[in-house]
């Protein structure tokens, strides 16, 4: 099984999300008002983003996914929207930029990097950025020590050391193979979340038809 970006980003966010994210209801519902406004806001961001860095260096900029030897040998200074796979994860990596030299050859000389449009960076940031380290890792052999995150309208650039986070996310990717595998999806439950999801209505019409006195209250479905 292939936990990806999305299935570990639909987790973070509700369990009952990821089990239809993963099954066949994930290909049926596919509009949401919210979550559409909220998936051009990124898209454009991210878009303007990878402007940027290209224009400031596009002499040793690779666009798409690198074959894994010139991932492993750091050929490339700055790689562009990578989509990576390997072992039992995948993510579509916003950027990787090559750092200097890693004094321990374990060390990936890459810093994994996120774009992310709003002001606040929240832990759900960090642990979707946590995630790319990690496939960049099993994909390279080569642990990230740090991430950075761009964020908000200055474009700040926010870099954090991974190693906590990374062990975070390896704890969660666990039990999140584990929900995807271990039987019965979760029942839903109302949450903050469900007014922006694409799953809103499916939710919503399982929860009323049992009577749930979860309906119109907010309770705390994520891990």
């Amino acid at each position: 099984m292939l936990i990806t970006d999305e299935l570990f980003d639909a987790y973070l966010k509700c369990k009952t999300k990821a089990r239809l994210t993963f099954g066949p209801a994930g290909s049926g519902e596919s509009s949401h008002p919210i979550s559409d406004w909220q998936q051009r806001l990124a898209e454009n961001y991210q878009a303007n983003c990878r402007d940027r860095l290209q224009f400031a260096d596009s002499a040793d900029c690779f666009v798409g996914n690198p074959c894994s030897e010139d991932l492993k040998s750091a050929k490339y200074r700055l790689i562009i929207q990578p989509y990576i796979t390997a072992q039992d994860v995948g993510s579509n990596i916003h950027a990787l930029e090559r750092g200097a030299a890693q004094t321990q050859t374990r060390n990936s000389p890459y810093t994994p990097i996120r774009f992310v449009p709003f002001e606040k960076v929240s832990k759900h940031h960090r642990l979707m950025l946590a995630f790319d380290a990690i496939v960049l890792w099993k994909a390279s052999g080569q642990m990230p020590t740090k991430g950075t995150i761009v964020h908000g309208f200055q474009h700040t650039a926010l870099v954090f050391k991974l190693d906590a986070w990374i062990h975070e996310v390896e704890s969660l990717i666990g039990k999140l193979r584990t929900l995807l595998t271990g039987g019965p999806a979760p029942e839903p439950v109302l949450i903050k979340h469900c007014k922006e999801c694409i799953f809103e209505a499916c939710c919503r019409k399982r929860v009323t038809d049992k009577n749930d006195p979860a309906y119109g209250s907010f309770d705390t479905h994520s891990p």
